[in-house]
């Protein structure tokens, strides 16, 4: 818990982005593997979370509708996380279960197309999922941040001055991550339409 709770700190925040690195990537191999094994239902989009273009549907709306809706319940599960004092672990939790969806979505590629899959994974997953991992390392950094100020508040029995203005900026910086999410699978999207 000190790990976590050292992550929002000023010294600790390389520390504390590479350790939720780590979280993602240990989904992604975790995703993988149970691909691989057939251990789950990887047709599932709550596994793997429209990724893949082999789940996006066959046109450009339905392909940025369903990634876009992946990204929105992710982040909102992550943003209302941010309100409870023990949202840490829900955090880190979320982050490895986006990693699954990436894993799967990578492996899936390469059951069906084999070593024909690297074009489209290079061109089509990667992009996506470098982006998605990268909003959603920062979306759990402001949850756990908000989620220790709020313990921090609890410890010490007083209320924060500015928490009205923490709650803004907490609105803003997910209201920003959202729109680069869209930004991303709308041009992923397009790449999709153009390259199959």
């Amino acid at each position: 818990m000190r790990i976590i709770g050292d992550i929002s700190g000023i010294r600790g925040r390389r520390k504390g982005f590479v350790f939720l690195g780590i979280c993602i990537a240990v989904g992604i191999i975790a995703g993988s593997v149970m691909a691989a094994e057939n251990s789950i239902h990887a047709d599932s989009a709550w596994f793997h979370q429209f990724f893949s273009p082999l789940n996006g549907g066959g046109t450009f709306s339905e392909s940025v509708g369903r990634s876009a809706l992946s990204s929105v319940i992710f982040l909102a599960a992550v943003f209302f996380s941010g309100f409870f004092v023990f949202g840490q672990p829900i955090g880190v939790a979320l982050l490895a279960w986006r990693g699954v969806g990436i894993g799967i979505s990578v492996a899936e590629m390469y059951k069906i197309h084999g070593a024909g899959a690297i074009p489209e994974v290079i061109m089509l997953i990667l992009p996506k999922a470098f982006v998605s991992a990268i909003v959603a390392v920062l979306a759990v950094r402001e949850l756990i941040r908000s989620s220790n100020m709020l313990m921090s508040h609890v410890i010490n029995g007083e209320k924060a001055d500015n928490e009205k203005y923490e709650i803004r900026l907490y609105i803003i910086k997910f209201l920003v991550l959202f729109i680069i999410s869209l930004i991303s699978v709308t041009i992923t999207a397009a790449a999709e339409v153009l390259i199959t």
